[in-house]
């Protein structure tokens, strides 16, 4: 099938023929090799390296021809028109999967620096993709590192940590190669060994993470567990009793608790490494549980048991600890906007956040001791009014 023609250049010096490879339909781009050389070096290695003479065979026009069968003419056509200067052919919006492979062209040709004007709002423009097609997000964490958009690549790494669950961060969706940042999720990347280096990390950060952010909201529930449980309970019911001893409030909501929680398949409590929900859905089943407690009781002394309940208490907690739970990008944003230097990037760990929560651990520690203390006086106060 006869390739379709498309002039960049009145004076055209050259032909690239992308396609025609895997069903690619081939097209025709007349283009002039010094703006192809001065756009990018492997153009200009290619042009006018020692490889040019194995372009040197004349077209039917006369100009020599570069064959690229395996590259797709759709995001070729973009970069062509960005670097030849016709900017109205150049859309506004775009296509996640376009610009990701715009994004792969443009960085395996040393030319992602032209595409910097139209960054903003192309990313822009994804993000509401990303609403409709989850998988989307891993491509939108690659295409702002290679744009330098170190706001979206916050986000969009800080949505994989919070909404992906176990298997689909083990098994990242492969379409035929997905290309990921270096490590990030622990897949191929687009960058070079240099860039591989600086963000070698990512991936354990958000496994990292992951993982202290569920042994928190787990935690948030043995509290509650231990908090409830006396080791010298000895509970005596007595037929005609209304109650069954000072004891009662912490009995039945610990009861109450033991239920909802194997309901939840969340007892006996299991270690973070085994919990398969994301983050989000483990927040949400957690928040979900029900607990009873004894209520207002009216008698010779009124009493409202509902303080003892540790439900709005838990709710407290895992609020703060989803709104503590650190940033996977931290440490990364400067590499987002400088990694074109050859310096080191800065001196990051996978375990670096933890010593940013552990201030923050021990402050929320502190405070759920605390909140437990007036707990426990609350219910000293109910039995003492009990007597």
């Amino acid at each position: 099938m006869a390739s379709q023609k498309v002039s960049l250049d009145k004076h055209s010096d050259i032909e690239l023929l992308v396609g025609s490879c895997d069903d690619i339909p081939a097209t025709t781009f007349q283009c002039c090799s010094r703006t192809l050389a001065r756009s990018s070096p492997v153009f200009s290695r290619i042009l006018y390296g020692s490889s040019a003479e194995d372009i040197n065979q004349p077209s039917s026009t006369g100009e020599r021809i570069v064959n690229l069968p395996h590259d797709d003419p759709v995001p070729f056509a973009v970069f062509l028109n960005i670097i030849h200067g016709h900017f109205d052919r150049v859309p506004q919006e775009i296509a996640c999967n376009t610009l990701y492979d715009l994004i792969a062209l443009t960085n395996h040709h040393g030319a992602t620096r032209t595409l910097a004007p139209w960054a903003d709002s192309w990313i822009a423009s994804i993000k509401q993709q990303a609403n409709h097609d989850r998988t989307l997000v891993f491509k939108i964490l690659c295409i702002c590192w290679e744009l330098r958009c170190a706001g979206g690549f916050a986000e969009a790494a800080r949505y994989i940590l919070i909404q992906s669950n176990k298997s689909e961060l083990a098994d990242i969706p492969d379409d035929g190669g997905l290309k990921t940042p270096p490590d990030i999720v622990g897949m191929s990347c687009l960058a070079d060994a240099h860039l591989r280096k600086k963000t070698k990390r990512i991936r354990e950060r958000i496994r990292a993470i992951r993982i202290q952010t569920i042994r928190e909201l787990l935690g948030t529930i043995d509290d509650a567990v231990r908090s409830l449980i006396i080791v010298d309970e000895k509970p005596r019911w007595s037929h005609n009793s209304r109650w069954m001893d000072s004891r009662r409030c912490e009995s039945i909501v610990l009861g109450s608790l033991m239920f909802a929680l194997m309901g939840a398949g969340l007892w006996p409590l299991p270690d973070a490494n085994d919990i398969q929900e994301s983050i989000a859905e483990l927040r949400t089943k957690i928040a979900s549980l029900v607990f009873y407690d004894i209520g207002p009781d009216v008698g010779e002394v009124d009493v409202d048991y509902s303080a003892c309940n540790p439900g709005p208490r838990i709710l407290d907690q895992i609020g703060k600890i989803m709104a503590d739970t650190a940033d996977p990008h931290r440490g990364l944003s400067e590499s987002v906007d400088s990694f074109d230097s050859e310096g080191t990037s800065p001196s990051t760990s996978p375990n670096d956040h933890l010593s940013c929560r552990d201030a923050r651990g021990t402050t929320a520690l502190r405070a759920t001791a605390q909140s437990h203390e007036a707990a426990r006086a609350q219910q000293n106060n109910c039995q003492r009014q009990e007597k």
